[in-house]
């Protein structure tokens, strides 16, 4: 099991922005295209972050 890690606010706007572009269930496109923002994450991260984004 791997190390929690807090998400940024960096890496909150750019899924957001990622969202956006590609739109919701692309997570492998938005990751591959914003490797940089991302390092660490998966594209589940990424599905699960944006779950808990739609209800704060």
């Amino acid at each position: 099991r791997r190390k929690a890690r807090r998400w940024s606010l960096f890496e909150e706007e750019t899924l957001r922005k990622g969202v956006e572009e590609y739109g919701v269930g692309n997570w492998r496109d938005i990751l591959d295209n914003n490797a940089e923002a991302f390092t660490g994450r998966t594209p589940v991260d990424l599905k699960d972050k944006w779950r808990n984004m739609l209800f704060r």
